[in-house]
């Protein structure tokens, strides 16, 4: 059982695992609302009828979001 093995003392992860962490979830995030805004200039591009501005507004979009 536990007390049998012979453990090794736990230690808090280091500050570079605790910053990939929170950098992975950021790129994760950001490649969600990339498709997100994907999805949305596919809907409004084959949409009946289509806003010029929206259209640019959202690519705008999409080019910060990739380059940030």
């Amino acid at each position: 059982m536990g007390a049998e093995q012979n453990l090794k003392e736990w230690k808090p992860l280091g500050n570079f695992f605790y910053d990939l962490r929170i950098l992975t979830r950021q790129h994760e995030v950001l490649q969600k609302n990339i498709t997100s805004e994907k999805n949305r200039l596919h809907a409004a591009e084959t949409a009946a009828r289509q806003v010029k501005i929206e259209l640019t507004q959202i690519k705008q979009l999409i080019t910060f979001l990739k380059n940030n």
